[in-house]
């Protein structure tokens, strides 16, 4: 099981009693699918509900493929421009 508090240890606080308190009531409120089920879930099992509720809930229908030009073009900007430099990778 994942520990879901994780997450408040790269938020910021005022303080780390803030945090502590933060990370409570998280655990209060939140679960993963593991615990709510009492079982790990693969990737492809996840992937595959996701993929039928959207089906089912919304009308969608999605299907696996590769990124077109445009999209690829775009992610690699993003890599460029944002994402590979150290004020993004050290927001934090």
């Amino acid at each position: 099981v994942g520990d879901l508090a994780r997450i408040t240890d790269i938020l910021v606080f005022p303080d780390e009693p803030s945090r502590l308190e933060a990370a409570e009531r998280l655990l209060a409120r939140a679960t993963s699918v593991e615990s709510a089920l009492g079982r790990a879930v693969p990737w492809d099992e996840a992937a595959r509900a996701l993929t039928d509720a959207f089906h089912s809930e919304l009308g969608l229908s999605l299907e696996p493929g590769d990124l077109n030009d445009s999209e690829s073009r775009r992610a690699q900007e993003l890599v460029e421009q944002k994402y590979a430099h150290s004020d993004w990778m050290k927001r934090v």
